[in-house]
């Protein structure tokens, strides 16, 4: 029996052949060079986006070295975007494109098309999702252009972006405008309201997009309060986790001006019981030590941010952290409303979203007849 996420990309790509789908959006795992996905010889296109430290341990502790093993996807007479890019890291892409015979460009701002007069408006909130948009505009026309009739003609490129040539601006359609205007991506900078309670989910995982959640939580916290003002007391909350090798210190640091009056840490279990989802359990860490990390991520908590007198909280489960969010001990007498925000990890936003919206971990709201999946 193979690896599990092994098994999940042989069983992905099994099920594409099958289904005879028309594209497929393959998103590695880790890295690039050597990832499990890296099997397909002939892409349409291939994209890079913005980099950062996450999996250090295995694809190097350094942007150029990440970058080597991110290359890795690039293929001969393949197409290459990136989001921009450190000088460092962006020199590694570009050698390596070179090397292995790919026309590589840096994707422009989604600003930079030309919308004809149309709002630029995205339906994921955040400042690196209109750098991920940009990106992703480069990518689809590049396949629509590739079916021979549909997409946008290239315009020649004569603008650089330091040595690498900035792909041109192309005309948003109105498809692509609705597109992007319509895209929902479950957990990442989302928004959802239940009577006193809201949450804010955003499943950043390593220390730069922590950086952006703290920005984004503080900014949509305040448009919240001010959207729905309310003479009851407002309390923010923050529910974190953190796995495998990452440093929580290099995450909570940023949390630390967001007005959080309570920082609460659990283990990515939904709840206790004998029947658990097996794509929320890891089978390689056992619970005491899942408990034992979050002691110490309160710990690194504490160190960092103790002055500010925020009290903190470990829980064994997900449940068991929203059952205490939403108990009176956090309301108090005077009904306050509560801003939570669950970040760290993103199985900890899929164990939230399992137990708020239990339709949506079943498929049950998806009656598109779209397969939404990646591997």
């Amino acid at each position: 029996m193979p690896p599990y996420f092994k098994f999940l990309t042989v069983m992905g790509f099994y099920v594409f052949v099958k289904e005879k789908v028309d594209v497929a959006i393959v998103e590695v795992g880790i890295g690039g060079q050597y990832d499990c996905t890296n099997v397909v010889r002939k892409p349409v296109v291939c994209g890079v986006s913005s980099l950062g430290f996450d999996h250090t341990a295995i694809l190097g502790a350094t942007l150029p070295e990440i970058a080597w093993q991110k290359a890795g996807i690039f293929k001969p007479d393949v197409p290459a975007f990136t989001s921009p890019q450190a000088d460092e890291a962006l020199a590694v892409l570009a050698d390596r494109a070179r090397n292995i015979g790919a026309a590589l460009f840096v994707s422009p701002s989604v600003e930079s098309h030309d919308w004809h007069g149309t709002p630029v408006s995205l339906g994921l909130a955040g400042n690196v999702q209109r750098a991920n948009a940009g990106l992703a505009v480069q990518l689809v026309n590049v396949w629509l252009r590739s079916r021979k009739t549909q997409g946008v003609e290239w315009k020649p490129c004569v603008k650089m972006h330091g040595s690498i040539p900035l792909a041109p601006s192309l005309d948003i359609t109105g498809e692509m405008a609705e597109g992007l205007g319509g895209c929902d991506w479950p957990g990442r900078h989302q928004v959802l309201r239940r009577g006193n309670l809201t949450y804010f989910l955003d499943g950043a995982h390593t220390p730069e997009s922590a950086k952006t959640c703290a920005e984004w939580f503080v900014e949509a916290s305040q448009r919240e309060n001010f959207d729905v003002w309310s003479s009851r007391p407002l309390k923010r909350i923050l529910l974190f986790n953190a796995t495998g090798a990452r440093c929580a210190d290099s995450f909570l640091l940023h949390f630390g001006d967001c007005g959080f009056d309570f920082a609460v840490f659990c283990p990515n279990i939904a709840m206790k019981s004998v029947k658990r989802l097996a794509d929320q359990v890891s089978v390689a860490v056992m619970e005491d030590e899942s408990l034992r990390r979050c002691e110490s991520n309160r710990t690194t908590w504490s160190k960092l941010h103790g002055a500010v007198g925020v009290r903190t909280e470990v829980f064994a489960t997900i449940s068991d952290a929203l059952d205490w969010v939403s108990s009176g001990f956090v309301f108090c007498s005077d009904p306050s409303r509560v801003h939570l925000l669950v970040t760290g990890s993103l199985h900890l936003v899929g164990g939230v979203l399992s137990i708020l919206d239990p339709d949506l971990e079943s498929g049950k709201k998806n009656g598109s007849g779209i397969c939404v999946g990646s591997v």
